[in-house]
C-alpha cells in the first residue's frame, strides 16, 4: 500500500496517460479480485486534484473501447467523475453517443 500511495503522490496534471492508467488499473484489479475499494478511493481522491481537462481526456481514452470495458472499469470511471457533473455528462454522452 505504501508503494501505491507514493506512486499516487507523484501524479499530477502533467502526468502521462500510461502513468494514470497504471494507478487506475491497479485499483480496478484489486476491486475485481479482492472486492476492496480502498485503492479506488485513493485514486478518486488523487484524480480530483488533477485538472478537469486532463481527467476528462483520461476517461475518454480509458473508455474508448467501451463495448469491451469491464463493469469494474466503468465503475471506476463513474467514481472518478461523480463529483464533476460536467465531466459525468460528457462521459455519458461519449459512451451512449458511440453506442447509438
Amino acid at each position: 500500500e505504501e508503494y501505491f500511495v507514493s506512486y499516487l503522490d507523484k501524479l499530477d496534471s502533467e502526468s502521462s496517460y500510461p502513468d494514470m492508467l497504471f494507478a487506475v488499473e491497479e485499483a480496478v484489479y484489486l476491486m475485481s479480485t479482492v472486492k476492496k475499494r480502498d485503492f479506488l478511493a485513493l485514486v478518486v481522491k488523487k484524480m480530483c486534484t488533477i485538472s478537469v481537462t486532463k481527467r476528462d481526456s483520461f476517461i475518454k481514452e480509458y473508455l474508448s473501447d467501451f463495448d469491451n470495458s469491464s463493469k469494474y472499469k466503468i465503475d471506476a470511471c463513474v467514481a472518478i467523475v461523480k463529483s464533476d457533473v460536467l465531466c459525468s455528462d460528457r462521459v455519458v454522452n461519449f459512451t451512449f453517443g458511440k453506442a447509438g
